[in-house]
């Protein structure tokens, strides 16, 4: 007798696992950056205004500067420069600076109308009579020039050209001696001079500017 057959055992149901849900992607917050202030502009530089002396007032310096004028052209420079002077207190700019530009014109023509003061001085005079053809007067001031400069080989220069012109050719050879003995280069622009070329007629001058023509051997 057969067995009866067990009944076949039903397979039982997988259970199923739900997946896992994926976890939300974090929301990037977007901070929008503030935008750049504009840079301020620097606030302007306020330069101080050059104020003039208001010693006086404008109509006061004007009469000063008309009365300044009248002294100047009359040639009283010596009046007229303290006045400019006190014009320059007041206020206008244009008459300030008129007035100090006419202050050292009053001290050129001053010092002019004195006179010669320094070596220099009577050098420039010296030269300036010499070439007009005033040569005692020139030979007076060129001496007073080596007097108070006696190494200043151009005055000796100019004093032989002025003596050998008026005919002293010894004394023209004894300054122009001198003046070569203190600056050699002297006897060869006496030489090229056309000035002291026409004097080579006096032997005294021709011997110390060609001394190797009267001494053989001789430089």
């Amino acid at each position: 007798m057969k067995k009866p057959a067990k009944p076949a055992k039903s397979a039982k149901p997988k259970a199923t696992v739900p997946k896992a849900k994926a976890a939300p992607k974090p929301i990037k917050k977007v901070v929008k950056k503030p935008a750049p202030e504009a840079a301020k502009p620097a606030p302007p530089k306020i330069e101080p205004k050059l104020s003039a002396p208001v010693g006086i007032s404008e109509k006061e310096q004007t009469q000063l500067f008309e009365r300044a004028m009248q002294l100047f052209h009359k040639a009283d420079y010596a009046k007229a420069a303290p006045v400019f002077k006190t014009s320059t207190d007041g206020p206008s700019l244009e008459k300030r600076h008129a007035a100090q530009m006419h202050i050292k014109m009053c001290e050129r023509r001053i010092h002019a109308q004195s006179g010669p003061q320094t070596a220099e001085d009577y050098f420039t005079l010296g030269v300036s009579l010499m070439n007009r053809g005033e040569h005692a007067d020139a030979e007076e001031n060129l001496r007073k020039a080596l007097a108070k400069n006696a190494k200043a080989d151009h005055y000796l220069y100019a004093l032989a050209l002025c003596l050998g012109q008026r005919g002293k050719g010894i004394e023209a050879a004894e300054a122009l001696a001198k003046a070569i003995e203190l600056a050699p280069q002297n006897r060869i622009a006496a030489r090229n001079d056309a000035e002291f070329q026409a004097l080579m007629s006096q032997p005294a001058i021709r011997d110390v500017l060609y001394p190797e023509r009267s001494n053989p051997g001789q430089s």
